[in-house]
Order: C-alpha cells, then structure tokens, then sequence
C-alpha cells in the first residue's frame, strides 16, 4: 500500500508499505503514461479495494473500498527548516526595509543554529569509534 488507508467496510487500517498480491491492469493513459490499477482485498473482511496511479499528479488515488488518511505535518514539529512562502518573498523582493528587517532576523536565527549545530557536532565526535561502542554495550 503506497500510504495509510482505512478499509470502508470493516473500518481497519491498513498502514502504508503492507504488500499485496494486487490484481494489476492498465486502464488508461495520460498523454503516453500509462494509467494502472491495483485491486486487491482488505485482509480482515475481504472487501476489494482499488488504488489507480495518477500521473497528472504523480500520486496514486484510492478509487473505491477505502479511504486514504490525510497526513499534515508543519515543518517546526518536524524540526526542519521551513523554506519562504511565495508571499514572503515577494514582499522581501518589493520592500528594502523589510528586506533589511529581515535579514537581521535571520543573521539572529542563523547564529542560534550555528550553535546547536556545534555542540552536535561535538556530541557526535566521541562516538566516532562505533568498534569501542558496541563492545562497551555488549560488556554491560
């Protein structure tokens, strides 16, 4: 399964990465991309559930017997950095003062991450030796 899905009939889920044996047959085309689909039955009630690949989008699209789960994540709970916005950009591009505002923002952000990664960095060099470790850990 290519994401989380829930069956419709039995309401079970069915977590991304679990192999089927999926009937597979061509159905379409999208200019010269083939359009395929899977059909293949939930393991608990036997309820046929059918995911079509969509090239227009490239993504597969659940087409009956199941409903995807919808996955949001926002890029601080993820701890990466999130990258500038369209408008964000435009603004910094039209406005000079708001330019400079910003830019003595992220000078301020900048140097905290150089920090963090620092004591990362210093963190991760006792470990270098990963021999020494796993015999510390198997002596234990």
């Amino acid at each position: 399964m290519p994401f989380n899905v829930w069956c419709l009939k039995c309401e079970r889920h069915i977590a991304k990465g679990v192999r089927f044996n999926a009937e597979k047959k061509a159905v379409g085309s999208y200019y010269s991309t083939k359009i395929w689909s899977f059909k293949m039955r939930c393991p608990s009630c036997s309820n046929e559930i059918e995911v079509q690949t969509d090239p227009k989008i490239t993504d597969y699209v659940v087409k009956e017997g199941a409903r995807k789960k919808v996955e949001t994540y926002s890029a601080e709970d993820a701890g990466v950095i999130e990258l500038q916005d369209p408008e964000e950009k435009a603004k910094r591009e039209a406005d000079p003062f708001y330019k400079l505002e910003r830019k003595e923002e992220d000078k301020v952000e900048a140097d905290t991450k150089s920090r963090e990664i620092a004591i990362l960095r210093k963190i991760s060099e006792g470990r270098k030796d990963t021999y020494s470790m796993s015999k510390l850990m198997r002596d234990r």
